[in-house]
């Protein structure tokens, strides 16, 4: 059965200032970004807001959320981006509860944005790898220089200008060359109450960057740094709310109640709507290969029914329920349900496989399970 998505990512700009290496936008081999123009238009957001009125109105979706993306989205002009949402609001005020976020490099924020932020009660997420030594590493302009000095000034600027419920939040990248207790502690220092922590995309085809170097870390990597991080985590009260621990801790905690139904994807459900108005599927599926998610629809002429139509769509909104027969007999399958979908990828078999960090989600709700049991006498 699908799991009808909620969040629309929209691409407001199609191009960014900065250059980070592991971009799945830019910097995995899909070139489908060179088709878009460079930021969306009025007209493409009122016919966008008109495609999902009938969508919610259809599914009868009580709450419907707007995830403004790029590219780097602070580089659309200001009255642009108030349209946009102006449109967007006026569209679905009397169809849905509407909700907006903004995903941003930070480098790029002017004291007006945090108006419009205010106004809509748009959640604002900054992109920061850690410390400036982690961040600069990979997330670098387009001369190569890191970008620290920028988005720290730039979370600054957030946090003065918002109240906290709107962030700033950090969204950061897993980087297990670097040291899990130094970035906890500087996350603490940065005064950041929420934490999105992701694995970079990788895939059968797309090593893990960890993995994939002359002189690769030996698996698992990930989990060892993710282990020791949530070790830290739990003896500091669970602060900051790092998403990605928690999904960690519910799905282990929920082995214990056969009452809860377990999602092992760690991720939300959600389309794309480009800058031109195109339609497609997840976007961090692009890592499977150049415009593995283009639909050829758009919101001029179809529906988000079509789309969720589509061979790719069915597999992608249901994957919590086509676990690979690899993962079948794991102990640990009903917490990671094969994990993320496109951490599957291969080219011969889709995606019927087991994740390719499939060793360091064992690792992690082993560690978990194992500092539960310590906690409370029980075990996985």
């Amino acid at each position: 059965m699908i799991d009808y998505p909620a969040i629309c990512e929209l691409k407001v700009a199609s191009r960014c200032n900065i250059n980070c290496r592991y971009c799945y936008v830019y910097n995995l081999g899909d070139d489908s970004y060179t088709d878009q123009p460079k930021f969306l238009t009025a007209e493409i957001a009122r016919a966008t807001a008109g495609c999902i009125r009938r969508y919610v109105e259809r599914h009868q979706l009580r709450g419907f959320h707007v995830l403004l993306h790029g590219g780097e989205p602070l580089l659309a002009p200001l009255p642009l981006l108030w349209q946009i949402c102006d449109v967007l609001a006026g569209t679905l005020a009397t169809s849905t509860q509407l909700s907006f976020s903004i995903q941003t490099n930070g480098t790029a924020f002017i004291p007006e944005h945090f108006q419009l932020f205010n106004h809509y009660g748009i959640e604002v997420s900054v992109s920061l790898d850690g410390s400036q030594q982690t961040n600069d590493s990979l997330r670098v302009d387009h001369q190569g220089r890191g970008t620290y000095s920028q988005v720290a000034a730039g979370l600054k600027l957030a946090q003065r200008s918002l109240p906290q419920v709107l962030g700033p939040h950090v969204l950061m990248v897993v980087n297990p060359d670097s040291d899990p207790i130094g970035e906890y502690w500087h996350i603490r220092e940065l005064g950041v109450g929420t934490v999105d922590l992701l694995l970079p995309l990788a895939n059968y085809q797309l090593r893990a960057p960890a993995y994939s170097r002359s002189a690769p870390l030996a698996s698992p990597a990930y989990g060892k740094w993710l282990s020791i991080l949530y070790r830290l985590w739990r003896q500091n009260g669970r602060f900051p709310f790092i998403r990605l621990l928690e999904a960690f801790d519910s799905s282990v905690a929920a082995l214990y109640s056969p009452l809860t139904t377990i999602k092992g994807s760690l991720t939300h459900s959600y389309f794309v709507v480009n800058t031109d108005g195109t339609l497609e599927v997840a976007d961090n599926l692009k890592a499977c290969g150049n415009r593995f998610t283009a639909s050829g629809l758009s919101v001029f002429s179809d529906s988000i029914d079509d789309l969720l139509s589509l061979p790719l769509a069915v597999e992608y909104y249901s994957r919590d329920s086509l676990v690979p027969l690899d993962c079948v007999e794991c102990p640990m399958v009903r917490c990671c349900r094969g994990g993320f979908i496109g951490d599957r990828y291969s080219k011969t078999r889709g995606f019927a496989n087991r994740s390719v960090y499939c060793d360091d989600l064992f690792h992690m709700y082993r560690t978990i399970s194992e500092f539960n049991a310590g906690r409370e006498g029980r075990m996985c």
